[in-house]
């Protein structure tokens, strides 16, 4: 069975409430996703890895606290991994995907866009589709181009999407709290800001 939730609120890597107020940005996505669980038993996340909190660590201890069944790795296919997320969609769940870089997304597109944004229009409203697709996006350090996409043009002019960009740690935390509303949204978070780590960057005041 899945574990129970921390004690008083400490979150990631164990961190107190007086740590957990001054998060960084990927510590505010993971605390975000922490509490969106707490509250909502029907969030699922799905991804390559997540168990172990990589590539950035938004996803660190969250399997040790809601167990397997709601914390799941994927195997190395992003069209199946999305495939996977829209059907549980369509049937309630309140899905969140992980892939790690947005040029990853063109493996998981015709789940995506052909299916994943057309559905509602296709059922005339009939079917919503609660499911959140968490990338980081754009050029960070020594990752190459199939590491660096920015995506966000494309993805804002296709129908049936929500486009995200947080800009802050705060925005961050505020985005990712509350999910599933039965949008699908795409939510692209700077991979350099996930990666550097940087206690000096915009905080977030988070769980308050």
């Amino acid at each position: 069975p899945p574990a129970e939730p921390r004690g008083p609120r400490t979150g990631y890597l164990g961190m107190t409430d007086v740590v957990r107020s001054q998060a960084t940005f990927i510590e505010a996505i993971c605390f975000a996703q922490e509490d969106a669980m707490a509250q909502d038993e029907s969030i699922v996340l799905l991804g390559q890895d997540i168990v172990a909190g990589f590539p950035f660590g938004a996803t660190k201890g969250l399997a040790e606290l809601y167990g397997p069944e709601r914390v799941r790795n994927t195997p190395i296919s992003e069209a199946a991994t999305m495939g996977c997320a829209v059907g549980a969609a369509m049937m309630g769940t309140r899905t969140v995907v992980e892939l790690d870089f947005a040029g990853f997304l063109f493996l998981a597109f015709d789940q995506l866009l052909n299916n994943g944004a057309s559905l509602r229009y296709m059922s005339s409203g009939q079917i919503r589709i609660p499911l959140v697709v968490r990338v980081g996006h754009g050029p960070i350090g020594s990752f190459a181009a199939q590491h660096s996409h920015s995506l966000q043009g494309w993805l804002a002019n296709t129908p049936g999407l929500a486009v995200c960009a947080p800009a802050s740690a705060q925005d961050a935390y505020d985005l990712f709290s509350r999910q599933g509303d039965g949008v699908l949204k795409v939510a692209l978070f700077p991979s350099v800001a996930a990666a550097s780590g940087d206690r000096t960057q915009e905080k977030a005041t988070v769980g308050a």
